[in-house]
């Protein structure tokens, strides 16, 4: 599995890490008019960027040379697993890194982008991108080898930014939109209070994904290349 890993590193610095500046770039322009805005585009952002070696394996055929190197299947699932959920996580720790580095500069900003990197709003990101994975993952397996991966992340992309769009008019209009995406933060906020409901929290995230892996790897061991 380690040498997944280091194959899908090596393919990603040399076909994706470009990408990083460019986000980037939209990150700055944003982060001294809204620090919410900054994690509302930014995760979404990191996540369909990390997924992007499924796009690379389906348009390129690299998944029939994965197949072919001794590795088992079960393996090549659960590598290509753990890559994207490692490129999730450094994605989250590069935007989380910018921000301080940009209060550097915007000092009436910071304070308020430190109040979203309590415990609380870290388990908030996680249960957020920990769902976004379980619709997606088992998505990207299945089609994997059938053409049809660029065309997820199309609709991925444009559903994020229908989605931000939506959020911001919701949040200007005070329409009921806002009002239900800005309950369930504050009900996943809230729970995170006791030692209790942490733990509770992480077995739950664990969960989710333990079933995420294994849908991964029933799909992948069923398929016909």
């Amino acid at each position: 599995m380690l040498e997944i890993l280091k194959r899908d590193w090596i393919l990603f610095r040399q076909k994706f890490l470009y990408l990083i500046p460019i986000m980037s770039i939209s990150l700055i322009l944003l982060y001294p008019k809204s620090d919410e805005g900054y994690f509302i585009i930014g995760l979404p952002v990191v996540f369909i960027i990390s997924i992007l070696l499924f796009v690379h394996d389906d348009k390129d055929k690299g998944i029939l040379q994965l197949i072919s190197m001794p590795f088992s299947r079960m393996e090549i699932a659960r590598g290509r697993f753990f890559s994207t959920w490692v490129f999730i996580a450094s994605g989250m720790v590069y935007i989380i890194g910018l921000g301080l580095l940009l209060g550097l500069f915007y000092p009436t900003a910071i304070q308020s982008f430190l109040g979203l990197l309590t415990m609380k709003m870290l388990f908030t990101y996680l249960w957020f991108l920990s769902t976004m994975a379980l619709l997606i993952f088992p998505l990207m397996y299945f089609f994997l080898g059938k053409g049809l991966q660029a065309l997820i992340l199309a609709g991925l992309g444009l559903n994020v930014l229908f989605g931000v769009f939506f959020l911001i008019q919701s949040q200007s209009s005070g329409r009921d939109i806002y009002s239900m995406l800005e309950s369930v933060v504050h009900v996943l906020y809230n729970y995170h209070s006791g030692v209790g409901n942490i733990l509770l929290s992480i077995l739950g995230l664990l969960l989710m994904n333990f079933v995420n892996l294994k849908v991964c790897e029933w799909i992948f061991i069923r398929k016909e290349f």
